[in-house]
């Protein structure tokens, strides 16, 4: 939407659409070819979503190794423990 409406106040109010036509045409087929790109690079949808995840994962495994923290051994331990919210309910419990 930003790009629209910078697209529209540039070609109505500050230049014309003989000018304004080449800029949204390379702009418009970078953003795709950007778009594009992430896709084949990551195998991933280019989301903003997705962007934001890898961002978090990325910041995630930085402050594990900065303070040491064994993540795999977290998984692990999380996989063995039951929860009573999802519904894994220890068996002879009253």
């Amino acid at each position: 939407m930003f790009q629209v409406g910078i697209f529209f106040r540039l070609t109505f109010w500050e230049f014309s659409w003989d000018v304004m036509e080449p800029i949204a045409f390379f702009t418009t087929t970078s953003g795709l070819l950007v778009g594009y790109a992430y896709f084949v690079i990551t195998s991933r949808d280019p989301t903003y979503q997705d962007f934001m995840e890898r961002m978090f994962d990325s910041r995630r495994r930085k402050l594990c190794v900065k303070h040491g923290f064994n993540m795999e051994k977290y998984l692990e331990l999380q996989k063995h423990c039951k929860c009573p919210l999802e519904g894994n309910h220890s068996q002879g419990h009253d």
